[in-house]
């Protein structure tokens, strides 16, 4: 491959219906450089779910009958599924103790179903909007912690959970009761970061949004749990959301990066709502109301008369305005006369000046020169 050239996989958004399913459920169609394939929904990594299907094998596939009469993706996932155990016998002794204890062996494949537990901070910030805004039912799509807290408290909040981990399995009917009895509604989803949103979108939302509309004609509020710098794709991919970012830090209690505890480390993790921001109440202790913007923000992040509103959004120093770019940046960035833009300050790598960059953004230089910068 030349150094111009950049392969992406690229999802492409369609009726989960039509696709292949493996043993996680439906796959998702992707292209890559000019072919589509089916891939596992639920694990990026193959060494996890080795599902792989071109888009011309599942056509000739459906075209003819199968000798048993199943379908051909059933046939994968029966294939699947007879595939000797791997499970020692002490092995299984720990996996009845996780079953009847899961929250307290949390996954930790980071390519599939890692699990971070929201700490109690997190999960009362969840618990205090619930009863402010009087939800009788909550959805928990990848969150058991909170699914557990409202399970064990007293609040008489019904929850039910979706989750990849098969310890927490529900059945279809068990959701379809659970949706059909639901009041008023919030879904609280925390996936993967490293997901495509518009899957998360279309493939998980869109499909909850519709079965809840054939039983209640209420408004369904969604709290999607991810990080601040993944709003322009929630924003450009999933126009149609209603999803605004609000500036609480959700914190995890087993997570290295994200567990809070420090000012000038804290989470990058946001909580992304359809619930109007002026209807978030958060604590006095670390945010402040804003009467210009009608919502709480961090205590850091400060007003901009200039952008008419808060801009700061990584949770540090508050940003400042930059009159020539016209928009606030970070304290740390500067702005550079040969590029026009503000970037980095001493940072010459991230220089776009007209005429001295690259397709990939970096300086003109030699391969092994953009590798060294990537990793500075």
């Amino acid at each position: 491959m030349g150094d111009s050239e950049i392969t992406k996989t690229v999802p492409i958004i369609r009726d989960l219906a039509l696709n292949p399913s493996c043993p996680h459920g439906p796959t998702i169609l992707f292209e890559r450089a000019g072919q589509r394939f089916f891939s596992c929904s639920a694990f990026r990594s193959r060494k996890l779910c080795q599902f792989y299907m071109t888009d011309e094998h599942w056509s000739r596939s459906k075209a003819r009958e199968t000798k048993d009469g199943d379908e051909p993706h059933r046939k994968a996932t029966k294939r699947s599924a007879d595939e000797p155990s791997e499970v020692s016998g002490s092995q299984k002794i720990k996996r009845v103790e996780k079953i009847n204890h899961p929250l307290s062996f949390p996954n930790q494949r980071d390519k599939g179903e890692a699990q971070y537990h929201f700490n109690d901070q997190t999960v009362q910030f969840f618990m205090d909007q619930f009863s402010k805004l009087k939800f009788d039912s909550v959805l928990c799509v990848g969150t058991p912690s909170l699914h557990q807290h409202i399970t064990d408290s007293s609040q008489g909040l019904k929850s039910f959970l979706l989750d990849i981990d098969d310890r927490f399995e529900s059945s279809s009917s068990e959701y379809q009761k659970f949706i059909s009895k639901a009041g008023k509604l919030a879904i609280v989803v925390d996936p993967p970061f490293g997901v495509k949103v518009e899957l998360i979108w279309h493939g998980c939302l869109s499909g909850i949004l519709s079965d809840y509309g054939k039983v209640n004609d209420s408004k369904v509020e969604i709290f999607w749990i991810f990080p601040y710098f993944m709003e322009g794709h929630i924003l450009s991919r999933c126009p149609s959301s209603g999803l605004k970012m609000s500036d609480f830090h959700v914190e995890y209690r087993n997570h290295a990066k994200y567990s809070g505890g420090s000012r000038s480390k804290s989470s990058p993790i946001r909580v992304f709502t359809t619930v109007p921001l002026s209807k978030l109440v958060l604590s006095e202790e670390d945010y402040r109301y804003c009467d210009n913007c009608s919502k709480w923000v961090d205590k850091l992040n400060l007003h901009c008369d200039s952008c008419e509103t808060c801009t700061t959004k990584d949770g540090g120093k508050s940003y400042v305005h930059c009159y020539k770019c016209e928009k606030c940046v970070k304290p740390s960035w500067k702005h550079c006369s040969r590029c026009q833009i503000c970037h980095l300050a001493d940072s010459p790598e991230k220089c776009v000046a007209k005429g001295a960059e690259s397709k990939t953004g970096y300086p003109k230089s030699s391969k092994k020169q953009r590798h060294s910068l990537k990793k500075s």
